[in-house]
């Protein structure tokens, strides 16, 4: 029964999370970063093989788009791990984030680094400068987001000084911790949250403010989902009691649409 609900949307029952995307089916692609590399084989729809020089996995995969040609992939590894490819196929770049859990069943990144997806660089990819890579940025700082995953769930960011403050209208998932921010293209960030329990990350495309990723714990690091939201500058850093601050029909219809207009 509802064989279809998990190949082609979320079981989150977020509305402005984008369908999921397969235009990566086929491609095999070779990451090539300062010590090591992974080679990333779309197998199919739902399989990835993941080689490293630690061997080969195969796992199923969440593909979501942020724009025409950067996409958001995540997928689960042995260990309890997840991982995260950020690839921006206009660049030939590629963002690596490699969550793992400690004995507490926190989340911590074992591994974030940038590297070049080989072939697709007008250079040669195995010596492109660190500084044309990707690479972290304090860019958010001093900025406030407001972003709504769904009619019934939505929360206020507030960057500042290297710290993100975290305000839901579920007060219970209130909070602050540190954050690291990534520079994607000139409009797109990709945002690591700090979290005890949880490990969210998403790609922020703020030419259009939307936003795409996943949130993992321990008991799903194997298994992620996709997640995304629209959203708006805040002027506030009140949560709103309602959603009707933005028009939300406009946003689903974008949140649909975006990967066309960016």
């Amino acid at each position: 029964m509802n064989e279809l609900k998990g190949k082609f949307g979320t079981d989150m029952g977020q509305q402005f999370t984008p369908p999921r995307c397969f235009e990566l089916t086929g491609r095999k692609l070779l990451l090539r970063f300062d010590g090591f590399e992974a080679t990333a084989e779309f197998i199919d729809d739902d399989r990835i093989a993941w080689v490293t020089g630690t061997g080969r996995e195969e796992r199923n995969y969440w593909c979501l788009k942020s724009s025409e040609r950067v996409y958001l992939v995540s997928f689960g590894s042995a260990g309890k791990r997840c991982v995260t490819l950020i690839l921006d196929l206009d660049a030939g770049l590629v963002t690596i984030d490699i969550t793992a859990f400690d004995e507490n069943n926190s989340p911590y990144k074992e591994t974030v680094d940038f590297g070049v997806i080989s072939g697709y660089y007008k250079a040669v990819p195995d010596t492109m400068p660190a500084a044309e890579r990707h690479g972290f940025t304090n860019d958010l700082d001093g900025n406030r987001f407001l972003w709504i995953f769904c009619d019934t769930y939505w929360h206020v960011e507030s960057y500042s000084d290297g710290i993100c403050t975290h305000l839901c209208n579920y007060p219970a998932f209130n909070g602050s911790g540190p954050y690291q921010c990534v520079k994607i293209t000139d409009t797109q960030y990709y945002v690591i949250n700090g979290d005890p329990k949880e490990s969210i990350c998403m790609i922020y495309n703020l030419k259009n403010l939307t936003s795409v990723g996943r949130s993992v714990v321990f008991e799903t690091a194997e298994a992620p989902i996709g997640q995304g939201a629209v959203g708006k500058y805040s002027e506030t850093v009140e949560v709103p009691d309602d959603v009707t601050v933005i028009d939300t029909e406009k946003s689903a219809r974008q949140a649909i649409a975006f990967q066309e207009n960016a």
